[in-house]
C-alpha cells in the first residue's frame, strides 16, 4: 500500500486530489526524492575527491539546500526528457537507462558541482568529483530515477513517462 493511499483513508478522496494537485506538494516530492539519492553521493566526496568528513558535511549540508530548491526542476526536466524521447511506461529498461543517463549527465553533474563550489571544495575537488559523477552516470543515473519514480508513486504523483494509451502524447516536440 502506498502512503498516498493511507493518507486518503485518513482525508478522504477530495482532500488528497487536491493535495495531490498542488504546486507545493509536487515540489517538495520531487525535492524528498533528489535530497534522498543525493545521500549516496557522500561515499563519493569522502573516497573519490579526498575530502574530509567535515567537508563532506558541509557539501551535504548545501546540497540539502540545493537539492530542495532544484528537485522540482530536475524532475520537471526528467518529465520532458523521457516525453521528448517518447519512453512510456511500458518502454523497455535499456531505453528508460539510456534516457536517465543523458538527462543525469546533462543536468545533475552541473548542479553537483555548484553544491561542491557553495561548501567551499577546491577546484581539483570539484574537477575529480564531477567527472567520477560524469563517469559513474551509467550506474547511478537510473537509480535515481527509480527513486524520482517511487517517490511519486508512493506520494500519489504521475510518473515521468508517456501514458501507453494516449495517443495525444505521442506527438512531443522534436
Amino acid at each position: 500500500m502506498t502512503l498516498i493511499n493511507r493518507l486518503e483513508k485518513i482525508i478522504g478522496n477530495e482532500k488528497t486530489e487536491k493535495l495531490v494537485n498542488n504546486g507545493i506538494y509536487k515540489f517538495t516530492i520531487d525535492a524528498i526524492a533528489m535530497n534522498v539519492f543525493s545521500l549516496s553521493y557522500a561515499l563519493n566526496e569522502k573516497f573519490i575527491a579526498g575530502m574530509d568528513w567535515d567537508e563532506v558535511g558541509k557539501t551535504r549540508l548545501a546540497a540539502a539546500v540545493g537539492n530542495t530548491l532544484t528537485g522540482r526542476p530536475y524532475g520537471i526536466y526528467r518529465d520532458w526528457m523521457m516525453k521528448k524521447f517518447r519512453v512510456k511506461k511500458d518502454s523497455g529498461w535499456l531505453k528508460k537507462y539510456a534516457v536517465d543517463v543523458l538527462t543525469f549527465a546533462t543536468g545533475q553533474t552541473p548542479l553537483y558541482m555548484l553544491y561542491m563550489a557553495a561548501s567551499g571544495a577546491d577546484i581539483k575537488e570539484m574537477g575529480t568529483a564531477a567527472a567520477f559523477l560524469t563517469f559513474v552516470a551509467p550506474l547511478v543515473a537510473r537509480p535515481q530515477g527509480v527513486t524520482y519514480d517511487l517517490a511519486r508513486k508512493q506520494f500519489g504523483l504521475e510518473s515521468a513517462y508517456l501514458e501507453n494509451s494516449n495517443k495525444n502524447n505521442e506527438s512531443v516536440n522534436t
